[in-house]
């Protein structure tokens, strides 16, 4: 019975450390797979804010655009000028209208 005993111990050991071993895998693989769950969603969450942020930027500059070609379109008119199109006006950026802005301006008081 001695020797049947220590075989019976010793894989009772073997199966033991296995179920061991595979207990260890098994939560490794889950703490990767929450590790790259929460990164992903941290990653959307940070998208999601970005987009937030240039809208409201997109926003800003489209109102400030818009007051600044309101303006130039202004001053055409007051200097006997053709006004330019809201079309032709959008499609500049802002430093380019507020330049315009600046020049109909001096010429307004050179008048």
């Amino acid at each position: 019975p001695g020797l049947e005993f220590e075989t019976a111990i010793k894989t009772i050991e073997i199966i033991s450390a296995k179920t061991e071993d595979k207990q260890m895998y098994d939560q490794r693989e889950k703490a990767q797979r929450d590790y790259e769950w929460a990164l992903c969603g941290a990653r959307e969450e940070g998208r999601e804010e970005g987009r937030e942020e240039g809208r409201e930027e997109g926003k800003q500059l489209g109102l400030e655009k818009g007051k600044v070609a309101g303006k130039v379109q202004m001053l055409e008119e007051v200097l006997g000028m053709s006004p330019s199109s809201d079309a032709e006006l959008h499609s500049l950026d802002v430093e380019t209208l507020t330049i315009r802005l600046a020049e109909l301006q001096q010429r307004l008081r050179d008048r």
